[in-house]
């Protein structure tokens, strides 16, 4: 488990106006958000596969992720 208060600073910015974070969401309005979005952001440095790219991808949305493990099968990166 990641150590919380490295990221207090962080969680608060979910506060502000222009941000919406949902705690939990059925799948189909996930989908229904993905297929709205221009883009979905996933600085990850703990999620080895990134089901939540292959969904957002289902519905033509792109990424923009770290460079770890198996997020490279979806995104390709270019140097």
């Amino acid at each position: 488990m990641p150590d919380q208060n490295k990221y207090a600073e962080d969680l608060k910015l979910l506060d502000l106006d222009n941000v919406n974070y949902y705690k939990s969401l059925p799948n189909q309005q996930v989908i229904d958000l993905l297929s709205k979005s221009h883009f979905q952001f996933m600085p990850t440095l703990q999620d080895s596969y990134g089901f939540s790219i292959a969904e957002g991808f289902s519905v033509a949305t792109p990424a923009i992720t770290t460079n770890i493990c198996a997020l490279l099968i979806y995104v390709h990166y270019q140097n």
